[in-house]
């Protein structure tokens, strides 16, 4: 067997193994909009944690 055959199987048992570009692209996407959604959420609970303080505050100022 050549190197260039050997190389060429090579190639393509890399390419059958590895994702192709939509795929990671896909990938990206759902990776970034659970990133996103987990920002989110947490923008929330601290927003619902400040607006309990500030009740509380206003509670004890009254």
């Amino acid at each position: 067997m050549s190197w260039t055959i050997t190389g060429n199987r090579i190639k393509q048992e890399i390419s059958n193994t590895f994702p192709s570009d939509e795929a990671l692209a896909e990938l990206d996407d759902i990776i970034n909009e659970y990133i996103h959604d987990q920002r989110e959420q947490e923008m929330i609970r601290l927003l619902k944690e400040n607006l309990k303080k500030g009740q509380s505050h206003e509670a004890t100022i009254k």
